[in-house]
Formats: structure tokens, sequence, C-alpha cells
């Protein structure tokens, strides 16, 4: 998912957060966060084992502790899916897609986690 492009790089025309660095910031961990699932899935695939799913478990808790968006992982995740399918021969794509399903949902375990530990008003 591209950034949009600032249109003038001239201090005041940038938001407090822009001058900290911050859409650079994200958009380097945006990239990471695609870099390091896609090679987790891909790992994942063909064991479906407890380790490969820990690595998700991991890119997860990577996710929420740069501040990305649960929507953003919601992206890499179908963007990344997407890709396998294409490459995914007809009899298959029940098991790969329940094997997407597996290691998303351990990728979201962290976003839970975080979600439930915020009190309740």
């Amino acid at each position: 998912m591209p950034w949009p492009a600032v249109a003038s790089t001239r201090s005041r025309d940038l938001s407090p957060d822009e001058r900290r660095g911050g859409p650079k910031r994200a958009r380097t961990a945006l990239q990471a966060l695609e870099r390091n699932y896609r090679a987790a899935f891909l790992r994942y695939l063909p064991s479906r084992d407890e380790a490969a799913l820990h690595v998700g478990y991991q890119i997860g808790r990577s996710a929420v502790t740069d501040g990305l968006s649960i929507l953003e992982l919601a992206q890499v995740h179908a963007d990344v899916f997407l890709e396998v399918l294409t490459d995914t021969r007809p009899a298959e794509l029940q098991q790969v897609a329940t094997a997407a399903s597996d290691f998303f949902l351990q990728v979201l375990a962290t976003y839970d986690m975080a979600s439930r530990a915020i009190p309740k008003p």
C-alpha cells in the first residue's frame, strides 16, 4: 500500500508527525511487515508447524509495537494471500485458505490481547 507523496518538503508544509519522521518510519515499518509476513507465511504453508506459527505471533507483536493498524495488517495479509492463491492448484485451495486463516489469527493474537487490556468505560 503506497503512502501519498508529500507535495512540498518545506518544514512549514509538514505536519508535526511528518517533521519527526513519522510517515517515513511508518512506511518503513509497513514495508518490513509485508516482507516479514510474506516470508513467514511462505515458510508456514508447507510445514504448518507451531514454530512457524510462533513467527506469525512475533510479527503481530512487532506490528503493534511499530504502531501499525489492524487494517494495515489485514491489507498485508490480503495481498500476500492473493499472491499465494495465484500459484495454488484448485485441489489445494481449501488447505491453503485454512492455513492462511490459522496464520492470520496467530498474527492478530497480539491485537486481541492489547484490545482486551484497555479498560472498558
